[in-house]
């Protein structure tokens, strides 16, 4: 009998309209969405922070990288064989706010700046006329000046170069900015 009375109570509470009170029930959603929010933002705290260091980082090499610009305001082909004269000269100008290391120049994706320096199949001088040398393999550019990059008919990509050929010519600092410019080698006067 006890056990029935036990059961009939039991069955009762579980089936009884009355409710949890309002102050309970919104005290208990409170804590949750409080815990929620604490879970959030921890969470947030590491997707966010790596975000914005990571942003951070990219936007201070882009400030970098603005403050350097160069320009390709020449470029030139004399049809000669003679040695003691220059087939191709490229002329890149710096407008940018410091100096530049150019680091490479690409013609028709080949990088001839080697050629340079190697068994004098070049010369770079800049605005003034001053031979320029490298350091390091790269030539120094500075603020508001110019180098002209001269290339003699033996110079490897050069020798091959005739009229009436497009040729893709790429400038490229130490730092990844790049000129480009296409060249459509004329015999126009």
């Amino acid at each position: 009998m006890a056990l029935k009375c036990f059961k009939r109570d039991l069955f009762m509470k579980f089936n009884s309209k009355k409710g949890v009170s309002t102050a309970i029930s919104t005290l208990l959603m409170i804590n949750i969405a409080l815990i929620l929010g604490i879970i959030v933002y921890l969470s947030a705290q590491n997707v966010l922070g790596s975000f914005i260091s990571s942003n951070s980082l990219y936007f201070q090499l882009s400030e970098e990288r603005l403050k350097e610009k160069i320009v390709i305001v020449n470029a030139r082909f004399y049809d000669t064989n003679d040695p003691s004269k220059f087939r191709f000269n490229i002329t890149v100008l710096n407008l940018g706010y410091r100096h530049a290391w150019i680091s490479a120049i690409y013609i028709n994706g080949t990088d001839v700046l080697p050629e340079i320096a190697l068994n004098s199949k070049g010369i770079v001088w800049n605005s003034t006329g001053k031979i320029q040398s490298q350091i390091d393999g790269k030539y120094l550019i500075v603020v508001g000046d110019s180098l002209t990059f001269a290339f003699r008919p033996n110079a490897e990509m050069i020798k091959d170069m005739k009229y009436d050929r497009i040729v893709s010519i790429t400038i490229a600092t130490s730092n990844g900015i790049t000129a480009k410019e296409h060249l459509h080698i004329t015999n126009y006067a």
